[in-house]
């Protein structure tokens, strides 16, 4: 059965965290962000679903050649997704 930590893996939440965070310091970066602006909240969102799509099909289509390399990192490896 898979578990909240495993599909954590899979989309490999930390990362797309750390990708939707980079538009909050790029804002702060280049000043224009001042405040809370609606806008940022959603790109930041855009950017973090974005990432849980490309991680979750890239192990989808990749799982195989995962098998073959022996990454037993990856949930769809060892089925546990």
């Amino acid at each position: 059965m898979a578990t909240i930590q495993t599909y954590c893996r899979l989309l490999r939440v930390d990362r797309a965290a750390s990708a939707a965070s980079a538009v909050l310091f790029a804002g702060l970066i280049s000043q224009d962000l001042t405040g809370i602006q609606p806008e940022y909240g959603v790109v930041c969102l855009v950017v973090l679903f974005s990432a849980f799509a490309n991680f979750a099909l890239n192990d989808y289509f990749d799982h195989e050649n995962d098998r073959l390399n022996l990454r037993e990192d990856r949930p769809l490896v060892h089925g546990a997704v």
